[in-house]
């Protein structure tokens, strides 16, 4: 299952936290998808992937990830992913996504990432 929640904080850019509670494969992705294009029509363009409960994924899965971190990008946002287990790790490193996608060790400092100033 695929929960979607908005934190903002006053003065601060809302950021999409997207969690991801079983495996990340093709059966959660229609659900994700809808909820990336909800987000997208009500402006929402920063996002947050918590992966810290998912175990496995497909690579069509981190396609779809690549393909929205793209588009979040072009809009001044990007997607993040947070809690990525050794497994989920080895296959960003084997397909080369590691420098495509940011990633985090925790949801709050994925989050926060979003809010730091840039040097």
């Amino acid at each position: 299952m695929v929960t979607l929640t908005v934190d903002q904080e006053e003065g601060r850019r809302p950021v999409v936290i997207l969690e991801v509670d079983e495996d990340f494969a093709d059966v959660q992705l229609m659900a994700f998808e809808e909820y990336l294009e909800q987000a997208r029509a009500a402006g929402h363009v920063c996002v947050v992937v918590d992966l810290t409960k998912a175990r496995w994924t497909s690579l069509k899965a981190l396609k779809v990830l690549l393909s929205h971190a793209y588009s979040f990008r072009k809009k001044n946002g990007d997607l993040r992913l947070a809690g990525i287990n050794p497994y989920l790790r080895s296959l960003l490193e084997l397909t080369g996504m590691t420098s495509a996608l940011e990633s985090y060790d925790t949801r709050a400092v994925a989050y926060q990432s979003f809010h730091e100033e840039k040097a």
